[in-house]
């Protein structure tokens, strides 16, 4: 079995936001974008995320539209992705202990 560290994309354009959401999944390889673009971006590329959070009100590209523009097959390309939208800080913070959960579930075949 892979023992690698799973990787998360958090997507903000609050950059302290991205900042304590890193600090707080320390255990896990956290990749930070500050806009819809961005993440795009990083999705396209050949790397393995495992979870995406992803904020929904963003200047530019909004979470829904990143949604939309997201190639499934790219993104999901490790077979474990999980994607999640937040609207707020307390919506996160009722998350973020469910996706530690989730990402301690997933692994790599």
């Amino acid at each position: 079995m892979n023992m690698e560290k799973k990787t998360i994309l958090v997507v903000d354009d609050d950059k302290d936001l991205r900042s304590e959401i890193k600090d707080f999944l320390e255990d896990y390889k956290v990749v930070g974008a500050s806009n819809g673009k961005e993440a795009l971006g990083i999705l396209r590329k050949p790397n393995c995320i495992d979870l995406v959070i992803l904020d929904v009100i963003m200047p530019g590209l909004n979470g829904i539209e990143v949604l939309r523009k997201m190639n499934y097959r790219t993104a999901l390309r490790c077979g474990s992705s999980f994607v999640s939208l937040y609207l707020n800080v307390n919506t996160l913070n009722n998350m973020i202990e469910s996706y530690r959960h989730i990402v301690s579930q997933l692994r790599f075949y």
